[in-house]
């Protein structure tokens, strides 16, 4: 077997193993993007799950307050009333808090994704660049070959 058979085989080896690398690596962005969707999701439903517990929450605290007003005959007394809108805003401003929370773990999310679709471009030009680096440390065994 010549060296330039041997020159050959390598170029193709070396071609082939960056391919199979890149792929790999973009299998492996597109798992580790689909692993960070499906966590923004997941805390789309603790959020959501968050969100029904404050009301409900905040509805048994007004009913406990309205009901104990109607018993001792303060019903329609200011210190009831307050006491009840109390407990709804707090359960409006805790609602408030979860849904900032929410949209700040949406963005991070976003961000990582962003992060990882990147990451496997750079990866893919780096594999690419191996390639070109390889055709240029062989060119004077490549140009021999085709003349």
């Amino acid at each position: 077997m010549g060296i330039e058979t041997l020159a050959v085989v390598g170029l193709a080896a070396a071609l082939v193993g960056t391919g199979v690398s890149a792929y790999g690596q973009m299998q492996q962005g597109k798992a580790a993007h689909d692993a960070a969707a499906a966590q923004a999701r997941m805390e789309e439903v603790r959020a959501a799950k968050e969100r029904t517990q404050q009301i409900r929450e905040g509805r048994i605290k007004r009913a406990q307050i309205e009901q104990a007003a109607a018993t001792t005959g303060t019903g329609m007394s200011s210190s009831a009333t307050t006491g009840a809108s109390g407990v709804t805003a707090q359960a409006y401003g805790n609602i408030q808090f979860i849904n900032d929370q929410a949209s700040i773990g949406k963005s991070i999310s976003t961000a990582q994704q962003k992060g990882i679709d990147a990451a496997g471009i750079s990866s893919l030009g780096q594999g690419i660049a191996q390639v070109g680096g390889s055709i240029f440390g062989n060119r004077e065994e490549l140009s021999s070959i085709f003349s």
